[in-house]
């Protein structure tokens, strides 16, 4: 409608710009909505409504920072044609970077005068404040160095001659032709705003490579440190980047940090929350009296991360019947509140137009003290219910185990997934019938955030075999909106999955040995359930061979039903010439066998290695039991694993673990 996207089609932009990208003159639209459903070391997507400008509710999931909820409107000028047949209608050499990325505002690139101007940044800045990029004593930005001098990295990376350490020339190849440098450094080196895979949408590669390739993926590859473990902002102590390396001893020019750095680059800082709470969204609905409060992280009505949300620590306008709050109901350090009005919104003057805000600058902090501003946010209707997705066993598997469990995601974008009305059903056509419900905690269980749970549900009771299961799944928003169950059935298996449990020591021991047999720093149980080398151990020693050990298993639960198939049985086992601490390893015969009756059926002989290390010792899987009749579950209660030492002499054998592993069809 004239230079504006009508109602409803906000996201209409995307209808090109994803992962099916429209092609048109030859040219791919770019993919500037990203990967909305794939796992990534932050979370589940990236992209523009995931991890770029167009997140409309919540916070970053790397970084915490508020949801910025930009439109591409907001930075986009849809009055101007873009369809050119161009891959990148921008040049460096034609100096049209607005209009080739058809922006409202300017961003001056190339960038070509010297200090730095905010007219360079203009786009940006329009919402950005410019001190923390642009003032070298403003350190309210996380992207500082501490170890030897505080300095604000992004005041660094943005001067231009004739001062700074970048005065030497063009260092950024901003229109990535993948030649030379041609302009000075700016926000978009860096940043892809649209969203990236990495925290701060620091560039990927994505939108930067060769069009129709990824050769530039993963390009800065930022993460923030210790890298290993994906920390989050305020668990981290600084940040790394790490220029793409296809193969050893070479290194490709992404464009971005190799003009000036090594492969390798990272600064460290101690990490500070720079972000105030806000209010995301305010729900109503006409009828109800409730308003559901979306907070932009967890909250807490006194400094210092005490104490829960209070009726005074809100400010209502009601515009025409002068209503109150009478109730909160909130949990200290939640990132939601439910609040209780006098009375209920009605279909006049209400959704749209009434608002909520903190009563004063001093009514809401954040965990590190940060308050709350008294911007009034406007009440709206939140009428999406929530959705399911990534459902294992997928909808119409076949051959599915019948212990197997079960996973979906539940999200809500808005007021968020209320997990206390979680139940799922499960239905089957030869008689099975389960429920479940979040209080099924050895059951049900959960990971995320209320936007976005991870389901697992491990049901106590396993379906019959070639059973077609048909699966419900109930929950509502916080607006009890409730969840449209998806379409989900699966059969199972026509015949049952043979099942392994292994067994370890119960801590009853016989011996026939005079000498001595005894467990070091633990029981007969402790001592031998793992393999911790000489942490814990058990010996068995000395002069004569043929001395032997014995030592009874666990009991298994849950196999009262089932089919018992085999034992195998294992025994990590070392020599030393003899019984003293200074004994060095030796290579010295060792047999294993096992007894549920009156027989002991034997492995053989195994001679150790004399590395030191401790030698495992593996029997072939037994169909039968020790006294050569069919296995039982009453012969898994008798099993007993005996070691025997066969190396006469001074010579000690150290046994660090014993288990048994029980094949089974349940």
């Amino acid at each position: 409608s004239g230079n504006a996207l009508q109602s409803g089609k906000e996201k209409w932009c995307v209808g090109c710009h994803d992962e099916a990208p429209s092609v048109i003159n030859g040219v791919s639209a770019p993919n500037v909505v990203g990967d909305d459903d794939g796992a990534y070391a932050y979370g589940i997507g990236w992209g523009y409504y995931k991890t770029g400008h167009g997140l409309t509710v919540g916070s970053y999931p790397a970084s915490g920072a508020p949801a910025a909820n930009i439109q591409c409107s907001d930075c986009h000028d849809y009055a101007i044609s873009h369809i050119d047949g161009e891959p990148r209608t921008y040049s460096a050499a034609g100096d049209n970077y607005q209009s080739g990325y058809r922006l409202k505002l300017d961003m001056d690139v190339p960038r070509t005068d010297d200090g730095e101007p905010l007219s360079d940044f203009a786009l940006c800045f329009d919402c950005h404040d410019s001190d923390p990029y642009l003032v070298q004593t403003n350190y309210n930005t996380n992207f500082r160095e501490e170890i030897n001098t505080t300095r604000n990295d992004h005041w660094l990376h943005l001067q231009a001659p004739p001062t700074g350490m970048f005065s030497g020339g063009n260092w950024w190849d901003s229109d990535w032709d993948g030649t030379t440098g041609d302009s000075k450094l700016s926000c978009t080196a860096c940043h892809n705003v649209h969203g990236s895979p990495s925290p701060r949408m620091v560039r990927h590669g994505e939108l930067i490579s060769t069009p129709g390739t990824s050769d530039k993926v993963p390009s800065l590859n930022f993460q923030y440190i210790p890298t290993a473990t994906y920390p989050t902002l305020l668990n981290s102590t600084g940040g790394m980047v790490n220029s793409k390396s296809p193969g050893a001893g070479s290194v490709v020019n992404t464009g971005v940090c190799f003009m000036c750095h090594s492969n390798q680059d990272s600064y460290a800082r101690t990490p500070a929350d720079l972000y105030h709470p806000l209010i995301s969204a305010v729900y109503g609905e006409v009828g109800s009296d409730t308003l559901i409060v979306d907070f932009s992280k967890g909250v807490y009505t006194d400094i210092g991360a005490s104490g829960a949300l209070l009726e005074g620590d809100f400010s209502f306008t009601d515009n025409d019947d002068g209503r109150t709050i009478t109730g909160v109901a909130h949990t200290a350090g939640d990132d939601i509140a439910i609040i209780t009005l006098s009375s209920a919104l009605d279909i006049a003057d209400d959704i749209n137009t009434d608002t909520l805000a903190a009563a004063t600058a001093s009514s809401i902090y954040d965990a590190s003290g940060n308050a709350m501003e008294t911007t009034a946010v406007v009440i709206t209707s939140d009428t999406d219910e929530p959705t399911a997705s990534a459902i294992n066993p997928s909808n119409g598997a076949t051959d599915v185990s019948i212990d197997t469990n079960l996973s979906l995601t539940l999200a809500d974008s808005e007021s968020g997934v209320d997990f206390t009305t979680f139940s799922i059903t499960l239905s089957g056509d030869k008689g099975y019938s389960q429920t479940y419900s979040d209080i099924d905690t050895s059951v049900v269980s959960k990971s995320g955030t209320r936007k976005s749970y991870d389901v697992t549900v491990n049901p106590d009771v396993n379906f019959s075999t070639d059973e077609v299961i048909a699966v419900t799944v109930n929950v509502d928003d916080h607006s009890a909106n409730a969840l449209i169950s998806p379409a989900w059935s699966f059969r199972t298996s026509a015949s049952a999955t043979p099942q392994t449990i292994t067994l370890h020591p119960s801590g009853l021991f016989s011996q026939n040995s005079s000498w001595d047999t005894y467990p070091v720093s633990g029981t007969w149980d402790t001592s031998l359930d793992t393999n911790d080398g000489d942490t814990t151990y058990a010996v068995l020693c000395c002069t004569s061979s043929g001395w032997e050990f014995y030592v009874d298993m666990d009991d298994p639960a849950g196999l009262e039903s089932a089919t018992i198939q085999s034992i195998t049985i294992h025994a990590y086992v070392r020599f030393r010439n003899s019984p003293s601490p200074a004994g060095i390893p030796y290579a010295g015969d060792v047999n294993i066998g096992y007894r549920t009756g009156t027989n002991t059926v034997w492995k053989g002989n195994t001679t150790t290695d004399i590395s030191g290390n401790y030698n495992l010792i593996s029997s072939t899987a037994y169909m039968t039991d020790s006294d050569g009749g069919g296995l039982e579950l009453a012969d898994i209660d008798n099993l007993q694993i005996v070691v025997e030492r066969n190396t006469s002499g001074s010579t000690q054998i150290r046994v660090t673990e014993v288990y048994a592993e029980i094949t089974y069809i349940p």
